[in-house]
């Protein structure tokens, strides 16, 4: 490998086997361990990049370089579940977001029996009051009442139906 443009020979490790060693009983392994072959007998070791240093100095100087900080920002990421990469590969259940059964998108569900019962009663008033509008908007009656209502005088003294009203009921008009 070319070292001048500072590519390792060495490759790191996986970040998933970089998260398994960092757990304290592997760690606490790898930290106590003296071996001749590596550098600095093993004692100066960077568990986060697997790398071993000669000195104490040159571990902290890792500690600061670009690298380091790029291996941390990885590990810091949760890994995914099964789940989450069966989902990612099209075989998991579809999520959309969406809640199943009625009410509103995003609606939190009642949290007991007797609120989701309450919420019951609401939407039937709801709906019967809805009825009733419809059915004094469809009957003539209906028209004729709003009609009297907008002919009352703030004194509440009733004057005279609109002519259209007696035409309606057949009474001659005088034009």
């Amino acid at each position: 490998m070319n070292t001048r443009q500072g590519i390792r020979e060495k490759q790191s490790q996986y970040v998933d086997k970089a998260r398994e060693d960092l757990q304290p009983r592997k760690l606490a392994k790898s930290m106590t361990t003296f071996d001749p072959d590596l550098p600095g007998g093993g004692r100066y070791f960077c568990p986060e990049t697997s790398r071993h240093f000669e000195t104490a100095e040159a571990l902290e100087t890792h500690k600061k370089t670009k690298a380091f900080k790029k291996r941390l920002k990885e590990l810091k990421e949760e890994p995914y579940t099964h789940e989450e990469a069966m989902m990612a590969g099209g075989m998991g259940p579809i999520d959309n977001g969406q809640p199943f059964g009625r009410g509103a998108v995003g609606a939190p569900p009642p949290a007991t029996v007797e609120e989701a019962l309450k919420e019951l009663k609401q939407e039937k008033k709801k709906e019967k009051k809805r009825q009733k509008l419809l059915e004094k908007a469809s009957t003539s009656k209906g028209i004729k009442k709003k009609r009297a209502k907008k002919n009352i005088t703030k004194a509440g003294a009733a004057l005279k139906p609109m002519q259209a009203t007696d035409v309606e009921m057949g009474v001659p008009t005088n034009n």
